[in-house]
């Protein structure tokens, strides 16, 4: 599929009806790419967090892929924190990092539904 033609179709793939209607129902993540120059502090990968229900983002810079797992434990920490509400579902692709054994744990300890993406779907 050319970049034009899931831009024409974006509107058509998402499904509306599932938009979280409360805080800190759902919150999607993502890996960026390897960056060809280092951000800040040498990083080369960012880790994106998007709260559905607000649409508000959090973005963390990360020199590692592997250094995902601890970023999400101190995310939820810091957003159940502040807003008193404990997150419900998170939704990845399925890469590595977020079908590793230890991010998997978390979740089912912590009773957050981690939902994954088809592949190039928003």
């Amino acid at each position: 599929m050319s970049r034009n033609n899931l831009v024409e179709n974006f509107s058509k793939m998402v499904d509306h009806e599932d938009r979280a209607n409360e805080k800190l129902h759902l919150v999607h993540t993502d890996i960026c790419r390897p960056m060809k120059t280092s951000l800040l502090n040498g990083s080369m990968y960012f880790v994106l967090f998007i709260h559905d229900y607000s649409r508000f983002c959090w973005v963390y810079f990360m020199k590692h892929k592997f250094e995902v797992a601890n970023i999400f434990f101190k995310f939820k920490a810091m957003v159940e924190n502040q807003t008193t509400c404990k997150l419900k579902m998170i939704r990845s692709n399925n890469g590595t990092k977020y079908t590793s054994e230890r991010f998997l744990v978390f979740c089912e300890d912590a009773r957050i539904h981690h939902q994954l993406s088809k592949v190039y779907t928003p």
